[in-house]
């Protein structure tokens, strides 16, 4: 039994038998486990079984099953037990913290030995324990262990008996240099409370690195759903872990290398009589030959990297020329943005900045961050540049160059609905002015679903991609999500994107159609004219969700308690929100069959027809 203020920790080696870096024991709510390389802990793992708010009394393990004992206070203090079955495979068990880290069950075997049963680790995956690789080790997927590979093909590290080892690089003079060894992550970066604050974008993240001495690498990892950045800065480099690229996540990775001037002056001589002459000469034609099929090879993998980052800029370039926008160079941007200082908000790939062309037009700056933002960047060009409408944000030009890609819109001074509609007294919305809104939006998502020439479908449609202008007229950004659909296919496969709460059911199988933006403009709708955001924890337990509050509500017969927080002018228009609610409630249906069409919505909006009726 592990008790509170008990612990387990790992030893230093196999062979070593002093304390190591690992420990494991009772934290609050959970069995964790943290690492103390640095100079302060940092938690890897946290099995808690989700109950978030119970803590913790003790963690019991008997052979093949780990129950949990939470202290669980209602009229009357109890406790609730729950248990997590590993492997009856052996009599004699044990629960041991490893010197990788890895907090693991071990069964004896007669004849055999102690033998790996279970592994402890978050999502059953190992490359989370520390040392599983050793230092510098990258582990990939099944827990093979090779060493980092450099984005430029230079090979900077190699294999030791345990973990990698630097390669020196010679150069001019001695200093340390960052180099990205792309989609790499580390098993700090995974504890959001680790990452370096204020730190949200990737070249930050790689400068406050290049600043801080102690630093020996930094990862940058951005969250699609949640559209914020995370910079974890490393003082001692352990395992790394490679990292599926995914349309929600972006990993980066940066190590410092060290580059000396000083050449090895250690030579081994060998006279004309000895023996070991031949031998020599051949070890000397192999090192070259070696040598030689190395240069070839990095040297086509450098040339196999120009070419795409050529190929990609053309690419671009004929973007820039095929779609009717304005093309700006970098230092036009640069300067309308007085250096990119003013900050209006971040969205996916990107941060936005205010900026003044030379013509006095106020503008919106939005700067891809990641350096893998081609896909995204083309994909928001060809959504918007070749389309116009009322209620779709302006595209007036692009900055598209190797190094640099940048989206310049219209400004939009009031910024993004979400600042509107959360029941704040200092920013309230009249009714009319909710409504208009609503409005606005599904104009803007007909337009796009019905009138273009190939559907489009936004799949990223939320509070904080709706803008306004002075006059609180709603436009439609941020089409970095977007998918275009010939008219012809009825569903198309992608992977996953938007953000959480406003995705639609069918994402589980990752066939969707434009009915996906009905879901999230019928969430949308929910939460303008209730105020309300679609989670919210504050709430029960069983309202954390809004679709299952007002479902508990319409039940009741009691929807008009969900204006509760509005103004006095919303009180005066309690059942035309009712009957918005039940529109927002049918578009978001978990059918997409079921949802009405954006045209069928517009029609609703502007006849005012009570949606209970449909």
């Amino acid at each position: 039994m592990l008790a509170r203020g008990q612990g387990l920790t790992s030893n230093v080696s196999p062979s070593n038998m002093s304390t190591g870096f690992f420990n494991a024991g009772i934290d609050k709510s959970s069995l964790s486990a943290f690492s103390e390389v640095d100079y302060f802990p940092i938690r890897y793992l946290s099995l808690n079984f989700f109950f978030i708010n119970l803590p913790l009394n003790y963690v019991e393990f008997i052979k093949g099953n780990i129950t949990f004992d939470y202290y669980y206070l209602m009229k009357w203090p109890r406790s609730y037990r729950a248990s997590l079955l590993t492997s009856n495979k052996s009599s004699v068990q044990i629960m041991k913290m490893d010197y990788d880290g890895g907090l693991r069950i071990y069964g004896w075997e007669p004849g055999k030995g102690w033998e790996n049963l279970y592994a402890l680790a978050e999502w059953s995956n190992e490359c989370r324990f520390p040392l599983r690789c050793g230092r510098y080790g990258v582990c990939n997927e099944g827990g093979n262990c090779t060493c980092p590979a450099a984005m430029d093909g230079v090979r900077y590290f190699t294999s030791g008996f345990v973990g990698c080892s630097q390669v020196l690089v010679e150069g001019t003079h001695d200093h340390y240099r960052l180099v990205n060894f792309g989609n790499l992550s580390y098993y700090s970066s995974f504890d959001k409370n680790q990452a370096r604050p204020g730190v949200e974008d990737e070249v930050s993240c790689v400068e406050a690195c290049e600043k801080n001495t102690s630093c020996r690498a930094a990862f940058f990892n951005f969250d699609n759903l949640y559209l914020k950045g995370y910079c974890f800065l490393a003082e001692s480099v352990l395992t790394l872990m490679n990292t599926t690229e995914s349309d929600n996540q972006y990993s980066s990775s940066y190590i410092k290398i060290q580059i000396s001037s000083h050449k090895n002056s250690n030579t081994t001589s060998v006279g004309l009589n000895s023996p070991f002459l031949d031998l020599a000469l051949l070890a000397s034609v192999a090192v070259l030959l070696s040598m030689l099929m190395i240069t070839i090879v990095v040297i086509l993998i450098f040339q196999k990297k120009k070419t795409e980052e050529w190929s990609d800029h053309a690419f671009l370039k004929q973007v820039s020329t095929e779609i009717p926008i304005k093309s700006f160079s970098y230092h036009e941007l640069y300067v309308a943005t007085e250096k990119f200082s003013e900050k209006l908000g971040q969205g996916s790939f990107g941060t936005v900045f205010r900026g003044v062309l030379t013509d006095g037009t106020v503008v919106a700056v939005k700067r891809l961050e990641t350096m893998r933002g081609t896909k995204e960047f083309l994909a928001e060009v060809e959504s918007i540049g070749n389309i116009h409408h009322i209620n779709l944000v302006r595209l007036i030009g692009l900055c598209a160059n190797r190094k640099y890609r940048m989206l310049v819109y219209e400004y939009m001074s009031k910024g993004s609905l979400d600042k509107w509609i959360f029941c704040k007294p200092d920013a309230a919305l009249d009714w009319n002015t909710r409504k208009k809104i609503v409005i606005d939006i599904a104009k803007g998502l007909a337009y796009l679903h019905e009138e273009c020439s190939h559907r489009i479908a936004h799949l990223d449609v939320k509070p904080h991609n709706i803008l306004l202008d002075d006059n609180f007229n709603a436009k439609l950004s941020d089409f970095g999500m977007s998918k275009m659909i010939n008219r012809d296919e009825s569903r198309v496969v992608t992977g996953i994107r938007g953000t959480l709460g406003y995705l639609a059911p069918e994402w589980e199988d990752l066939r969707i159609t434009v009915k996906a933006d009905v879901h999230s403009f019928g969430i949308l709708l929910l939460e303008i004219i209730t105020g309300k955001k679609i989670m919210d924890y504050s709430r029960p337990h069983s309202d954390v969700h809004l679709l299952s509050l007002l479902g508990k509500k319409a039940f009741e017969n009691r929807l008009k308690d969900m204006v509760e927080c509005q103004s006095e002018d919303m009180q005066h228009h309690v059942e035309e929100a009712i009957g918005m609610m039940r529109l927002g409630m049918w578009c978001s249906d978990g059918d997409y069959n079921r949802r009405p069409l954006m045209s069928m919505v517009v029609k609703i909006l502007d006849s005012g027809i009570n949606a209970a009726s449909t």
